[in-house]
């Protein structure tokens, strides 16, 4: 054969059939080769959205287990303290924070519920999975607020609490607790001048952990106002707020004692309107001297006979009332200077935390420490009364309502409007407080819903804190709001317009001018 032959039959071989794609092998069809490449190309892209949704649970995965977020403010606005993140690593069972904002009626608080959403996030973060949080919608779900409600027994769940449950111990915190108000001219609120979700939070985690429940005996028997009289004269709605603390309140006749409940962690006298007998005294003092703690909330124009007890740890209960023409309470453009303001708070665990707020005291006598003090005593101011106030001696002037400051009888401010006392014996230390009124926390003077109701309660709740040895509960800085601002004068103000408006957009059109041209050659 010659090799022209030879040539050409090997063409003949080597050519696919017919009809037949070249990559399709001889013996094939091409129906069949064309069933085969789309069922490959389905498993490619199958094979593909396996391995995307793999890699995408895997992210997800590594994500979730090592969460963090990274907090960029200037001040670490977002940030946990060390002491908060020290006290999650202590729990020990998990914690349910249970929300119940509802629709916020101005920006002020619209701003507190994202910043106390963001700071809720930061605790669940830090709490290794003990802290979980739950929001409740109270116009959304009445029933549900209805049943938690009678599960956490409380007479009411106000708009915007904060609800922290482990276990049998609670503890609330309403959204007002958590920032202070910034205000401007006539006394208008402007802001938020400071947040302190955080201080609020931690102190009620705290007392939460804390295994020992505290208990508060109010004593009875000398005309004090009733602890369950929801009525104006009644101190029902700060019982309310020891509730909130987690603290309980119990009753008892001091006649019918000889000793104190050893489960007493303060015993309250609110406002006697009638002589503590010698066996009471006794019983009190014998109380104080093995460690005890006791507040005394003392009226003016009252006979109590406690007056020479107290001077033994230091204190003097001064004759008179005090008065303020300046800081005092106005009511329908009148002055009332029975109703004094007092915001001097000498330097103690108990006011530390209350330089820009403000105490109402109705009706208040001067208590003043003694100088120099009874031995292993110590005694320290807690608030005084301004400048323009001063006691007022004549009683009958005073109700004829011709008080005048007399430099002769009178005493001018600032008066001592209580007084904090420790004594310590090996290792055991007593601790007294003595406030000059008690109506300070009757029910028309702190119920928001009273004509008077200053809803202060800061003063005698931070003093039983104190006595109950819980002041730490209020040891965090609350974090300032700062406002960020760039001020522009209106040379740069032309120049960023004529920058973005003009030059960036002319620079991309040249650059497509120039591509297009350079694509044409």
């Amino acid at each position: 054969m010659s090799n022209d032959e030879i040539q050409m039959t090997n063409n003949q071989t080597s050519r696919p059939a017919e009809g037949l794609p070249a990559e399709v092998p001889q013996g094939g069809t091409k129906e069949g080769w064309g069933r085969k490449q789309k069922t490959l190309t389905w498993l490619n892209v199958l094979a593909m959205v396996l391995i995307a949704v793999g890699i995408l649970v895997g992210v997800n995965y590594v994500s979730k287990r090592r969460y963090f977020r990274i907090d960029c403010t200037f001040r670490q606005q977002y940030s946990l303290s060390s002491k908060t993140k020290e006290i999650l690593k202590q729990l020990k069972e998990p914690l349910i924070i249970y929300t119940f904002f509802v629709q916020p009626q101005d920006q002020a608080t619209y701003d507190i519920q994202q910043k106390m959403a963001d700071l809720l996030e930061e605790y669940k973060i830090h709490s290794n999975g003990k802290i979980l949080v739950e929001a409740i919608q109270p116009a959304a779900s009445p029933e549900k607020v209805e049943i938690l409600q009678k599960k956490f027994r409380l007479e009411t769940i106000a708009p915007n609490d904060m609800i922290l449950r482990s276990g049998d111990n609670q503890k609330n915190v309403n959204l007002v607790e958590t920032y202070e108000r910034d205000y401007g001219q006539y006394g208008r609120p402007t802001g938020i001048k400071a947040f302190k979700g955080e201080e609020s939070l931690t102190s009620a985690i705290m007392s939460i952990i804390k295994t020992q429940k505290s208990i508060i005996y109010f004593v009875k028997g000398h005309g004090e106002g009733d602890i369950g009289n929801s009525g104006p004269d009644g101190y029902a709605t700060f019982i309310y707020h020891l509730q909130r603390e987690n603290i309980e309140s119990k009753t008892i006749s001091l006649l019918e004692l000889t000793q104190i409940p050893d489960d007493c962690s303060v015993m309250v006298l609110l406002g006697p309107k009638s002589i503590v007998s010698a066996p009471e005294r006794n019983l009190i003092n014998n109380y104080l001297k093995k460690g005890g703690r006791v507040l005394l909330a003392i009226d003016p124009l009252t006979e109590h006979g406690l007056s020479e007890f107290l001077q033994e740890w230091g204190v003097r209960l001064l004759d008179g009332i005090v008065l303020d023409s300046e800081k005092c309470i106005a009511l329908f453009g009148i002055k009332n200077v029975t109703i004094i303001i007092a915001q001097d708070y000498p330097p103690h665990k108990i006011t530390d935390k209350m330089k820009t707020e403000e105490s109402f005291l109705p009706i208040a006598c001067g208590v003043q420490s003694i100088s120099p003090s009874p031995m292993n005593i110590g005694t320290t101011e807690l608030l005084r009364s301004s400048g323009h106030s001063w006691l007022e001696t004549d009683i009958e002037a005073f109700e004829k309502g011709r008080a005048r400051f007399d430099k002769d009888s009178d005493i001018k401010g600032p008066i001592g409007l209580g007084v904090a006392v420790t004594k310590k014996e090996g290792d055991k230390e007593s601790r007294l407080v003595v406030l000059g009124d008690s109506d300070m926390v009757r029910n028309q003077f702190i119920d928001s819903n009273s004509l008077m109701g200053f809803g202060r309660v800061d003063l005698l709740l931070n003093s039983i804190r104190w006595l109950a040895g819980q002041e730490e509960f209020i040891t965090i800085e609350p974090k300032r709001v700062e406002s960020s601002r760039i001020d522009l004068t209106s040379q740069r103000v032309t120049f960023l317009w004529i920058f973005s408006l003009l030059l960036v957009p002319a620079v991309g059109a040249v650059a497509g001018i120039v591509m297009w041209l350079m694509r044409r050659k």
